[in-house]
């Protein structure tokens, strides 16, 4: 094979205005084809994702090979179409087994939707061009190949650049088939990879059309990783969503992400997108974005209630998600004196731990007016400062408070209480209420870390700790 069109480019720069430009749809796992349909008398290429449903236009779409992909090149002659044994090459696996445990796409080639007869022989499918853009700080020179294995461990390649491209790099298949092989790639970065498909229609003449495909081949050690963008799609109720608009909340000590995102319906889908439930909290670990709570979900153990709007969220070390949520007023019960809530996610929806309005358990007629600052802490505790307020009184407070969906909370501390300190039972003055959990005062490992002013005059830093409760 000569080599006719292997292109390196050195930067994003040297793409085309299209393909940086265009609004992508991700596909970053499940069964996915690169589709071959035949309508009017030309071929109509596309991807397909089976498992949303989604169909978009190869230059709209965007094949995410994660960082499981990557293998080992075996020191197997038959192999050495990869290149030397040992070097590294990603691989989207021929086995939906293989492709499910490592959490990648299940990648073929569909032409289910031609009708039976439509052509007078097979398909062919050749490769006419790749483009590759290494990821920053990676080699240049990202190889590509299309092979399958049988069941003896034999590889069969059907196409690859390591030795050019040519008329050998074609792949033949039925009108009306499905295959799956192996993607292969020897570097991460950009590649977009140009197909030409053709067929002779029964009774008429033969018919070419060719596109590109962009695979974004990722790196575990890149120190540029995207972990989900605007174009993925997300299962929403019981259907497809895509999310656009992304708003970061907050990185969990586990290196997972919070955030928030809008969703919108794509055409077609089955899902309920509407403008009172596509704002969404999403927390996205390993580029797998789940949907931990939507606008109009209902809080759990408040009948017909609804979620307006969400305005913080936070996360413990073990995983606990702490949600700061506004509920529509003047429905299920909720009134605009009542409608802030702190809850915990779990899988059922928002637990609640503290409501605006909530009486203040040892403290008669106060009730919680607002929440300062908050953190999860393990076992689905939250602790966080707030105001209470006495209106027969006509008095607030500040609290520190601990608490747990399906519970009262328990006060640590109040202003105009004494507290046990190193220096002896004090009573407290002030609490601070940083606006953010990290600045100037924070916490670590589910405790909340404060400066706390005493009556006589002292201040001292005092940690508050939500312990682990069996």
């Amino acid at each position: 094979m000569k080599l006719t069109s292997i292109i390196t480019t050195a930067a994003l720069a040297g793409l085309s205005l299209t393909q940086a430009l265009a609004a992508p749809t991700i596909f970053s796992r499940g069964h996915t084809d690169v589709g071959i349909a035949f309508e009017g008398g030309a071929f109509d290429l596309h991807v397909h994702s089976e498992g949303y449903d989604l169909e978009a236009e190869p230059g709209a779409a965007v094949l995410r090979v994660l960082p499981t992909a990557q293998n080992t090149i075996p020191p197997i002659p038959a192999f050495s179409f990869l290149g030397a044994a040992g070097n590294s090459v990603w691989i989207l696996p021929q086995d939906s087994g293989a492709a499910e445990a490592a959490g990648l796409l299940f990648l073929g080639i569909g032409s289910e939707e031609i009708e039976p007869g439509t052509f007078a022989g097979d398909l062919s499918m050749a490769l006419t061009n790749v483009e590759f853009t290494p990821e920053p700080g990676s080699s240049p020179g990202g190889q590509f190949s299309l092979f399958t294995v049988n069941s003896g461990g034999s590889p069969t390649v059907m196409m690859s650049t390591h030795d050019g491209i040519d008329s050998a790099d074609t792949t033949t298949f039925t009108p009306g088939g499905h295959l799956h092989a192996n993607w292969a790639f020897t570097q991460p970065g950009r590649y977009v990879v140009t197909f030409a498909v053709t067929g002779t229609p029964t009774g008429g003449s033969s018919v070419t059309d060719s596109a590109s495909y962009t695979f974004v081949v990722k790196s575990s050690a890149s120190a540029f990783d995207t972990q989900v963008q605007g174009g993925e799609p997300i299962s929403a109720s019981g259907g497809t969503a895509l999310i656009t608009s992304l708003s970061p909340v907050v990185v969990a000590p586990d290196r997972s992400a919070l955030l928030f995102a809008t969703l919108k319906k794509p055409v077609g889908s089955t899902a309920v997108i509407t403008a009172s439930n596509d704002r969404a909290l999403l927390r996205v670990s390993e580029y797998v974005p789940e949907i931990i709570a939507r606008e109009g979900d209902q809080a759990l153990g408040l009948p017909g209630s609804k979620i307006k709007a969400f305005t913080d969220a936070n996360a413990s070390n073990d995983g606990t998600i702490v949600v700061n949520a506004t509920l529509l007023p003047n429905v299920g019960g909720v009134l605009p004196t009542s409608d802030v809530v702190l809850a915990v996610a779990t899988p059922s929806g928002l637990a609640p731990v503290v409501r605006e309005g909530d009486a203040v358990v040892g403290f008669p007629g106060y009730n919680f007016l607002s929440f300062a600052s908050y953190l999860p802490a393990d076992n689905g505790h939250v602790i966080g400062v707030a105001t209470v307020r006495n209106t027969t009184l006509n008095k607030n407070k500040s609290v520190v408070f601990r608490g747990a969906a399906g519970g009262e909370p328990t006060i640590l501390a109040a202003t105009g209480e004494p507290l046990a300190t190193d220096a002896g039972t004090l009573i407290v003055k002030t609490i601070s209420r940083p606006t953010r959990l990290n600045q100037p005062f924070g916490h670590t490992n589910g405790c909340l870390q404060m400066l706390i002013g005493f009556t006589d005059g002292s201040t001292q830093i005092m940690r508050f700790i939500a312990p682990v409760l069996e």
